[in-house]
């Protein structure tokens, strides 16, 4: 499961031992201290940056379906020398929307 649709579930003891199957730590610089499941929770999106391949970052967000169950994510790739100097926060924002009208979209249909 997507880094971006895992976090989405409730909180488990089982989100500990998921640490171990991260891969090795990055040259680049996180551009969060702080980017743990309750994180990615809390703010509604994920960042990679150098982490599946050194040029790439990307930001995603998860898609809801009915009674916000994640079914699906939304992400936007990037060469890491686009990745936005001030941080993620404003397309974050963007993908976090787009994310939301798909969901809203699911729910009308019933999906």
């Amino acid at each position: 499961m997507s880094r971006t649709v895992w976090p989405a579930y409730p909180a488990r003891a089982s989100d500990r031992s998921s640490d171990a199957r991260r891969p090795a730590p990055s040259p680049w610089p996180r551009p969060e201290p702080a980017r743990g499941p309750a994180e990615i929770r809390r703010r509604g999106y994920a960042v990679q940056r150098g982490e599946l391949r050194t040029d790439v970052a990307s930001i995603a967000a998860y898609i809801c379906a009915q009674a916000g169950q994640p079914v699906a994510s939304l992400s936007i790739f990037m060469p890491i020398q686009r990745f936005p100097a001030d941080g993620p926060t404003a397309l974050g924002r963007l993908v976090t929307e787009a994310a939301a009208k798909i969901s809203a979209g699911l729910e009308l249909r019933g999906t």
